[in-house]
């Protein structure tokens, strides 16, 4: 016997969560001996009675724990606070108005930053092709998807070839990534990082197996993105006896997915000093080319009954302002006549009618 699951759902802003009742919290009995709640009772081929129907004994509501197969359909309508562009010089696509990018980190004035791969193993960010800093130009806007994080529209602050983009977005909390110092570090031709002496740095400290680390401003070749193989401590010595391997170089070739990432190890062909900043690994695409609903040119995609229940709103508001409340009323009358029908239209199944009690029969 298939048990019984009961749904329902919550707004927040413009976002839809489905929720699932947890029927094994509900109080009651079932008509087989050894089960305790409902979900093991009816899944035994036994009938749960529920002690009560009040609230408190319905059971409590949590996300789906299990994937539903040609069972839900949602139908969800907003309006949204941005377009995809609409380039007719460009297709669009990958590597054309969408990049992956690798991860991100907040730099040392608190900005969210996300860091463009390098195309091969033994070339720079970007070095390849067309670039997301050739078109995500600043001051103009960008789309996030699939981050662990950061999906949405974010606004660029900087875009250089150093390797990663630069947003106006300030997260309040506090990351573990960053720039590790004002100056750059030292780096060897064996294939790892270490302070310089003069820094205070200490990357046995600050860095650990597994972390990932962006270079920038190396030799050519040597920029990208790397993870820490191994650490070497020196118990009392200086800061450069202190070293933190990048022995695995992360890239992406442009043909490939989010998913498919290529690995390698890539040594810095000589001794130099590197800009290194701890980051997140977070693979996301980034679109460009994205017209934000922030001015008069803008067109509101909105249906047409609330087209024109938008147009007696802003009167009625206008109105009001005015001190005219009888033409507010009036207007607010019209505006909510046509929610009212926008409303009915979207309400499914047949409509009967049903004649009144005194009616011809």
């Amino acid at each position: 016997m298939a048990s019984k699951k009961k749904y329902s759902y919550y707004l927040r802003g413009n976002q839809l969560a489905l929720i699932e009742e947890d029927t094994g919290l509900g109080s009651g009995t079932c008509s087989l001996s050894n089960y305790k709640n409902q979900s093991a009772c009816e899944n035994a081929g036994g009938t749960w009675t529920k002690a009560s129907t009040s609230g408190a004994d319905m059971g409590q509501y949590k996300s789906p724990q299990e994937s539903i197969t040609d069972g839900l359909e949602i139908e969800y309508a907003y309006s949204p606070r941005y377009r995809l562009g609409d380039s007719s010089a460009t297709f669009g696509g990958l590597g054309d108005e969408k990049f992956i990018m690798g991860g991100w980190f907040i730099d040392q004035t608190q900005y969210l930053c996300f860091v463009i791969p390098s195309y091969t193993l033994a070339g720079d960010p970007g070095s390849a092709g067309s670039t997301p800093y050739d078109n995500a130009g600043v001051d103009q806007h960008i789309l996030v998807t699939k981050s662990q994080l950061w999906n949405g529209v974010h606004k660029v602050k900087a875009s250089n070839s150093a390797g990663y983009i630069q947003t106006y977005t300030q997260p309040s909390k506090k990351y573990r990534t960053g720039p590790f110092s004002g100056a750059g570090l030292g780096s060897n031709s064996d294939g790892y990082i270490s302070g310089a002496d003069t820094e205070e740095v200490w990357v046995n400290l600050l860095l650990s197996v597994g972390d990932f680390v962006f270079i920038s401003t190396a030799t050519s070749g040597d920029n990208g993105i790397y993870k820490v193989t191994s650490i070497t401590e020196v118990d009392g010595g200086a800061e450069s006896a202190q070293k933190a391997y990048l022995g695995t170089k992360y890239f992406l070739n442009q043909e490939d997915d989010i998913d498919e990432w290529q690995t390698g190890d890539s040594h810095w062909a000589t001794d130099t000093s590197v800009f290194p900043y701890r980051m997140k690994y977070d693979p996301c695409y980034i679109t460009t080319n994205i017209d934000l609903l922030n001015d008069e040119a803008d067109t509101i995609d909105l249906p047409e009954y609330l087209a024109k229940a938008l147009v007696y709103y802003v009167k009625a508001k206008m109105a009001e302002d005015q001190g005219d409340m009888e033409r507010m009323q009036y207007n607010e009358v019209k505006f909510r006549a046509l929610m009212n029908r926008y409303e009915n239209s979207r309400i499914w199944g047949s409509r009967r009618i049903a004649p009144g009690i005194g009616a011809i029969r």
